[in-house]
Protein backbone atom coordinates (compact mmCIF):
# COMPACT_ATOMS: atom_id res chain seq x y z
CA UNK A 1 0.00 0.00 0.00
CA UNK A 2 2.94 2.22 -0.17
CA UNK A 3 1.81 5.51 -1.41
CA UNK A 4 4.95 7.68 -1.53
CA UNK A 5 8.78 6.35 -2.13
CA UNK A 6 11.24 8.62 -1.54
CA UNK A 7 15.31 8.05 -3.46
CA UNK A 8 16.60 10.96 -3.09
CA UNK A 9 20.31 11.71 -2.80
CA UNK A 10 21.63 8.05 -3.45
CA UNK A 11 24.21 6.72 -5.99
CA UNK A 12 22.04 5.01 -8.34
CA UNK A 13 23.54 5.14 -12.33
CA UNK A 14 20.16 3.15 -13.88
CA UNK A 15 16.74 1.84 -13.04
CA UNK A 16 15.86 -1.44 -15.09
CA UNK A 17 12.58 -2.19 -16.46
CA UNK A 18 9.91 -3.50 -13.70
CA UNK A 19 11.81 -2.01 -11.10
CA UNK A 20 8.57 -0.36 -9.72
CA UNK A 21 6.68 -3.61 -9.97
CA UNK A 22 3.37 -4.34 -8.03
CA UNK A 23 3.75 -0.73 -6.44
CA UNK A 24 -0.15 -0.02 -8.09
CA UNK A 25 -0.88 2.38 -5.01
CA UNK A 26 2.03 4.81 -5.48
CA UNK A 27 1.35 8.25 -5.83
CA UNK A 28 4.17 10.38 -5.65
CA UNK A 29 7.92 8.84 -6.63
CA UNK A 30 11.43 10.90 -6.31
CA UNK A 31 14.23 10.13 -7.79
CA UNK A 32 15.92 13.04 -7.22
CA UNK A 33 20.24 13.82 -7.16
CA UNK A 34 21.31 10.36 -8.18
CA UNK A 35 23.55 10.01 -10.79
CA UNK A 36 20.90 8.67 -13.23
CA UNK A 37 22.01 8.25 -17.41
CA UNK A 38 19.80 5.39 -18.22
CA UNK A 39 16.27 4.65 -17.42
CA UNK A 40 15.26 1.83 -19.55
CA UNK A 41 11.87 1.74 -21.45
CA UNK A 42 9.01 -0.09 -19.11
CA UNK A 43 10.01 0.96 -15.93
CA UNK A 44 7.47 2.66 -15.17
CA UNK A 45 4.53 0.52 -16.72
CA UNK A 46 3.16 -0.43 -13.46
CA UNK A 47 2.57 2.94 -11.47
CA UNK A 48 -0.89 3.48 -13.40
CA UNK A 49 -1.84 5.42 -10.01
CA UNK A 50 1.33 7.85 -10.06
CA UNK A 51 0.58 11.33 -9.56
CA UNK A 52 4.24 13.24 -9.36
CA UNK A 53 6.83 12.27 -10.70
CA UNK A 54 10.91 14.05 -10.09
CA UNK A 55 13.59 12.94 -11.89
CA UNK A 56 16.01 16.15 -11.05
CA UNK A 57 19.44 16.63 -10.55
CA UNK A 58 20.62 13.79 -12.51
CA UNK A 59 22.85 13.10 -15.58
CA UNK A 60 19.74 12.00 -18.19
CA UNK A 61 20.70 12.56 -21.38
CA UNK A 62 17.40 11.57 -23.30
CA UNK A 63 14.09 10.32 -22.78
CA UNK A 64 12.54 7.28 -24.56
CA UNK A 65 9.82 7.07 -26.33
CA UNK A 66 7.89 4.73 -24.26
CA UNK A 67 9.94 5.68 -20.74
CA UNK A 68 6.03 7.03 -19.42
CA UNK A 69 3.85 4.26 -20.63
CA UNK A 70 1.68 3.37 -18.13
CA UNK A 71 1.62 6.52 -16.10
CA UNK A 72 -1.89 7.39 -17.08
CA UNK A 73 -2.80 9.81 -14.04
CA UNK A 74 0.42 11.50 -13.99
CA UNK A 75 0.21 15.09 -13.67
CA UNK A 76 3.62 16.56 -12.51
CA UNK A 77 6.39 15.83 -13.81
CA UNK A 78 10.09 17.01 -12.84
CA UNK A 79 13.28 16.58 -14.53
CA UNK A 80 15.33 19.70 -14.09
CA UNK A 81 19.12 20.06 -13.90
CA UNK A 82 19.86 16.95 -16.30
CA UNK A 83 21.67 17.30 -19.97
CA UNK A 84 18.94 16.73 -22.33
CA UNK A 85 19.43 18.36 -25.66
CA UNK A 86 18.40 16.28 -28.30
CA UNK A 87 16.16 14.06 -27.91
CA UNK A 88 15.68 10.47 -29.26
CA UNK A 89 15.44 10.81 -32.74
CA UNK A 90 11.46 10.66 -33.83
CA UNK A 91 10.91 12.29 -30.25
CA UNK A 92 7.51 14.01 -29.61
CA UNK A 93 6.72 14.49 -25.78
CA UNK A 94 3.22 14.67 -26.56
CA UNK A 95 3.70 10.69 -27.09
CA UNK A 96 5.23 10.13 -23.93
CA UNK A 97 3.22 12.12 -21.40
CA UNK A 98 -0.65 11.86 -20.65
CA UNK A 99 -3.21 14.31 -21.77
CA UNK A 100 -4.13 14.70 -18.34
CA UNK A 101 -0.74 16.17 -17.51
CA UNK A 102 -1.03 19.95 -15.16
CA UNK A 103 3.07 21.14 -14.08
CA UNK A 104 5.97 20.15 -16.68
CA UNK A 105 9.40 21.29 -15.62
CA UNK A 106 12.50 21.11 -18.15
CA UNK A 107 15.04 23.96 -16.25
CA UNK A 108 18.53 23.95 -16.38
CA UNK A 109 19.06 21.53 -19.27
CA UNK A 110 20.41 21.97 -22.91
CA UNK A 111 17.39 21.94 -24.47
CA UNK A 112 18.35 24.18 -27.99
CA UNK A 113 14.82 24.48 -29.94
CA UNK A 114 11.13 24.38 -28.70
CA UNK A 115 9.94 22.58 -31.78
CA UNK A 116 6.44 22.91 -33.53
CA UNK A 117 5.71 18.82 -32.55
CA UNK A 118 6.81 18.93 -29.45
CA UNK A 119 3.56 19.23 -28.33
CA UNK A 120 1.54 18.79 -31.45
CA UNK A 121 -0.18 15.21 -30.83
CA UNK A 122 -2.16 15.65 -27.98
CA UNK A 123 -4.31 17.98 -26.74
CA UNK A 124 -3.02 18.92 -23.48
CA UNK A 125 -6.36 20.47 -22.45
CA UNK A 126 -4.92 20.69 -18.85
CA UNK A 127 -1.36 21.65 -18.63
CA UNK A 128 -1.06 24.69 -16.44
CA UNK A 129 3.19 25.13 -16.15
CA UNK A 130 5.87 24.85 -18.13
CA UNK A 131 9.19 25.36 -16.65
CA UNK A 132 12.20 25.63 -19.63
CA UNK A 133 14.38 28.32 -17.73
CA UNK A 134 17.98 27.86 -17.78
CA UNK A 135 18.26 26.07 -21.40
CA UNK A 136 20.08 26.88 -24.44
CA UNK A 137 17.13 27.99 -26.53
CA UNK A 138 16.98 30.14 -29.48
CA UNK A 139 14.41 29.45 -31.40
CA UNK A 140 10.59 28.56 -31.24
CA UNK A 141 8.66 27.32 -33.57
CA UNK A 142 5.30 29.43 -34.98
CA UNK A 143 2.30 27.73 -32.86
CA UNK A 144 4.56 25.70 -30.91
CA UNK A 145 2.15 25.98 -28.01
CA UNK A 146 -1.42 26.10 -29.85
CA UNK A 147 -2.40 22.44 -28.12
CA UNK A 148 -1.81 24.27 -24.68
CA UNK A 149 -4.92 26.75 -24.25
CA UNK A 150 -5.04 26.24 -20.32
CA UNK A 151 -1.08 26.80 -20.10
CA UNK A 152 -1.28 29.87 -17.06
CA UNK A 153 2.59 29.51 -16.48
CA UNK A 154 5.29 29.89 -19.38
CA UNK A 155 8.72 29.97 -17.94
CA UNK A 156 11.80 30.74 -21.21
CA UNK A 157 13.82 32.65 -19.02
CA UNK A 158 17.54 32.63 -19.35
CA UNK A 159 18.03 31.25 -22.45
CA UNK A 160 19.10 32.66 -25.97
CA UNK A 161 16.00 33.95 -27.83
CA UNK A 162 16.95 36.62 -29.77
CA UNK A 163 13.27 37.67 -31.75
CA UNK A 164 9.69 37.25 -30.43
CA UNK A 165 7.00 37.29 -33.40
CA UNK A 166 3.32 37.47 -33.36
CA UNK A 167 3.20 33.61 -33.32
CA UNK A 168 5.36 32.42 -30.95
CA UNK A 169 2.89 32.54 -28.12
CA UNK A 170 -0.31 32.60 -30.57
CA UNK A 171 -3.43 30.50 -28.89
CA UNK A 172 -1.99 31.00 -25.26
CA UNK A 173 -5.38 32.64 -23.94
CA UNK A 174 -5.12 31.39 -20.49
CA UNK A 175 -1.71 32.22 -19.82
CA UNK A 176 -0.87 34.85 -16.72
CA UNK A 177 2.28 34.76 -16.55
CA UNK A 178 5.03 34.88 -18.88
CA UNK A 179 8.59 34.97 -18.17
CA UNK A 180 11.43 35.88 -20.82
CA UNK A 181 13.84 37.93 -18.99
CA UNK A 182 17.67 37.19 -19.39
CA UNK A 183 17.40 36.43 -22.62
CA UNK A 184 18.79 38.10 -25.90
CA UNK A 185 15.72 39.43 -27.37
CA UNK A 186 16.87 42.24 -29.39
CA UNK A 187 13.33 42.74 -31.95
CA UNK A 188 9.71 42.31 -30.82
CA UNK A 189 7.15 42.10 -33.55
CA UNK A 190 3.79 44.24 -34.01
CA UNK A 191 1.51 42.56 -32.38
CA UNK A 192 3.62 39.85 -30.53
CA UNK A 193 1.48 39.82 -27.05
CA UNK A 194 -1.82 40.57 -29.18
CA UNK A 195 -4.42 37.39 -27.86
CA UNK A 196 -2.95 37.25 -24.53
CA UNK A 197 -6.05 38.35 -22.73
CA UNK A 198 -5.39 37.08 -19.46
CA UNK A 199 -1.80 37.58 -18.61
CA UNK A 200 -1.02 39.46 -15.63
CA UNK A 201 2.46 39.75 -15.66
CA UNK A 202 5.09 39.93 -18.38
CA UNK A 203 8.80 40.15 -17.74
CA UNK A 204 11.19 41.20 -20.18
CA UNK A 205 14.22 42.29 -18.01
CA UNK A 206 17.96 41.65 -18.92
CA UNK A 207 16.81 41.92 -22.81
CA UNK A 208 18.45 44.14 -25.72
CA UNK A 209 15.56 46.50 -26.04
CA UNK A 210 16.40 50.05 -27.57
CA UNK A 211 13.06 51.38 -28.61
CA UNK A 212 9.46 51.43 -26.86
CA UNK A 213 6.94 51.54 -29.55
CA UNK A 214 3.14 52.48 -29.35
CA UNK A 215 2.30 49.05 -30.86
CA UNK A 216 4.37 46.68 -28.85
CA UNK A 217 2.10 45.79 -25.97
CA UNK A 218 -1.80 46.25 -27.92
CA UNK A 219 -4.08 44.60 -26.00
CA UNK A 220 -2.64 43.18 -22.81
CA UNK A 221 -5.71 44.22 -21.12
CA UNK A 222 -4.90 42.38 -18.07
CA UNK A 223 -1.38 42.79 -17.66
CA UNK A 224 -0.15 44.59 -14.23
CA UNK A 225 3.31 44.33 -14.18
CA UNK A 226 5.48 44.88 -16.64
CA UNK A 227 9.43 44.96 -16.18
CA UNK A 228 11.75 46.18 -19.08
CA UNK A 229 14.88 46.45 -16.61
CA UNK A 230 17.96 46.52 -17.72
CA UNK A 231 17.45 46.56 -20.92
CA UNK A 232 19.19 49.11 -23.94
CA UNK A 233 16.00 51.65 -24.30
CA UNK A 234 17.05 54.99 -25.32
CA UNK A 235 13.30 56.13 -26.47
CA UNK A 236 10.17 55.31 -25.62
CA UNK A 237 6.76 56.32 -27.22
CA UNK A 238 4.17 58.88 -25.82
CA UNK A 239 1.59 55.74 -26.53
CA UNK A 240 3.95 52.69 -25.66
CA UNK A 241 1.81 51.60 -22.11
CA UNK A 242 -1.81 53.59 -23.04
CA UNK A 243 -2.75 49.78 -24.65
CA UNK A 244 -2.26 48.32 -21.04
CA UNK A 245 -5.11 49.75 -18.81
CA UNK A 246 -4.73 47.98 -15.66
CA UNK A 247 -0.67 48.80 -15.49
CA UNK A 248 0.24 49.71 -12.37
CA UNK A 249 4.03 48.52 -11.66
CA UNK A 250 6.49 49.24 -14.09
CA UNK A 251 9.65 48.65 -14.33
CA UNK A 252 12.47 50.54 -16.41
CA UNK A 253 15.33 50.96 -14.47
CA UNK A 254 19.15 50.19 -15.98
CA UNK A 255 18.69 51.83 -19.36
CA UNK A 256 19.69 54.68 -21.09
CA UNK A 257 16.14 57.01 -20.88
CA UNK A 258 16.62 60.43 -21.05
CA UNK A 259 13.10 61.76 -21.60
CA UNK A 260 9.84 60.38 -20.25
CA UNK A 261 7.35 61.89 -21.91
CA UNK A 262 4.69 59.35 -22.11
CA UNK A 263 0.79 58.26 -21.25
CA UNK A 264 1.33 56.30 -17.42
CA UNK A 265 -1.67 57.68 -16.05
CA UNK A 266 -2.51 54.44 -14.92
CA UNK A 267 0.71 53.14 -13.20
CA UNK A 268 1.13 53.45 -9.53
CA UNK A 269 5.05 52.33 -9.42
CA UNK A 270 6.80 53.08 -11.12
CA UNK A 271 10.84 52.58 -11.02
CA UNK A 272 13.27 54.69 -13.44
CA UNK A 273 16.62 54.44 -11.59
CA UNK A 274 19.68 54.24 -13.55
CA UNK A 275 18.46 56.08 -15.99
CA UNK A 276 19.61 58.66 -17.49
CA UNK A 277 16.68 61.79 -17.04
CA UNK A 278 17.06 64.98 -16.54
CA UNK A 279 13.84 66.38 -15.65
CA UNK A 280 10.36 64.20 -14.47
CA UNK A 281 7.07 65.34 -13.20
CA UNK A 282 5.62 63.16 -10.74
CA UNK A 283 1.67 62.63 -11.70
CA UNK A 284 -1.31 61.95 -9.54
CA UNK A 285 -1.29 58.91 -9.81
CA UNK A 286 2.14 57.40 -8.47
CA UNK A 287 1.96 56.26 -5.26
CA UNK A 288 6.16 54.97 -5.41
CA UNK A 289 8.82 56.05 -7.60
CA UNK A 290 12.05 55.51 -7.61
CA UNK A 291 14.47 58.12 -9.51
CA UNK A 292 17.75 56.82 -7.67
CA UNK A 293 21.31 57.53 -9.60
CA UNK A 294 19.55 59.78 -12.88
CA UNK A 295 22.59 61.76 -11.88
CA UNK A 296 21.56 64.40 -15.03
CA UNK A 297 18.23 65.13 -12.98
CA UNK A 298 18.01 68.55 -12.17
CA UNK A 299 14.09 69.15 -12.56
CA UNK A 300 11.61 67.55 -10.57
CA UNK A 301 8.08 68.89 -10.93
CA UNK A 302 4.79 67.48 -9.27
CA UNK A 303 1.51 67.64 -10.04
CA UNK A 304 -1.59 68.55 -7.69
CA UNK A 305 -2.92 66.62 -5.05
CA UNK A 306 -0.68 63.70 -4.97
CA UNK A 307 -1.03 60.39 -3.31
CA UNK A 308 2.89 59.96 -3.27
CA UNK A 309 4.16 57.74 -0.49
CA UNK A 310 7.63 56.84 -1.23
CA UNK A 311 9.88 58.95 -3.30
CA UNK A 312 13.81 57.89 -3.61
CA UNK A 313 16.10 60.38 -4.92
CA UNK A 314 19.53 59.06 -4.01
CA UNK A 315 22.50 59.76 -5.95
CA UNK A 316 20.49 62.13 -8.36
CA UNK A 317 21.99 65.84 -9.25
CA UNK A 318 22.47 67.60 -5.80
CA UNK A 319 21.55 70.67 -7.67
CA UNK A 320 18.34 69.52 -7.57
CA UNK A 321 18.08 70.28 -3.81
CA UNK A 322 17.81 74.02 -4.39
CA UNK A 323 15.01 74.15 -6.53
CA UNK A 324 13.36 71.31 -5.36
CA UNK A 325 9.31 72.40 -4.10
CA UNK A 326 9.24 70.31 -0.70
CA UNK A 327 6.01 71.06 -0.01
CA UNK A 328 4.43 68.87 -2.42
CA UNK A 329 5.23 65.92 -0.02
CA UNK A 330 4.75 66.53 3.26
CA UNK A 331 2.89 63.31 3.83
CA UNK A 332 5.49 61.40 2.30
CA UNK A 333 6.11 58.03 3.76
CA UNK A 334 9.63 57.31 2.69
CA UNK A 335 11.92 59.84 0.99
CA UNK A 336 15.13 58.45 0.35
CA UNK A 337 18.06 61.36 -0.08
CA UNK A 338 21.55 59.55 0.41
CA UNK A 339 24.58 61.07 -1.44
CA UNK A 340 22.93 64.43 -2.16
CA UNK A 341 25.54 66.67 -0.57
CA UNK A 342 22.21 68.27 1.84
CA UNK A 343 23.73 70.82 4.11
CA UNK A 344 21.80 72.29 7.30
CA UNK A 345 20.15 75.27 5.11
CA UNK A 346 18.12 72.44 3.13
CA UNK A 347 17.55 69.96 5.71
CA UNK A 348 15.67 73.12 7.73
CA UNK A 349 13.93 73.68 4.07
CA UNK A 350 12.83 69.77 4.05
CA UNK A 351 11.56 69.89 7.28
Amino acid sequence: NTDRLNLNYNLLSKILARSFYGLKSLLYLYINYNQLETIETNVFIDLSNLLRLELSFNRIKFLSLTLFKGLERLEILLANKNSLSNFESGFEISFLLPSIIKSLWLSSNKLRSIRKNLLSKNNFKFLERIYLNKNQISVIEPKSFENTKKLEILDISQNCLFRITKETFFSLISLKFLFIQSNTINYIGKNSFQHLNNLIELNLEFNYLTIIQNELFFDLISVRKLNLASNLINFLEFNSFKSIPKLDNLNLRNNRIKSFNVFYSQVKILNLANNQLEHFTISQNLTDIDLKNNKNLIRLNFEENLNLKSLMLENTNSKLMNVINFEYILNITLLNLNYMKIDYEILEKIQ
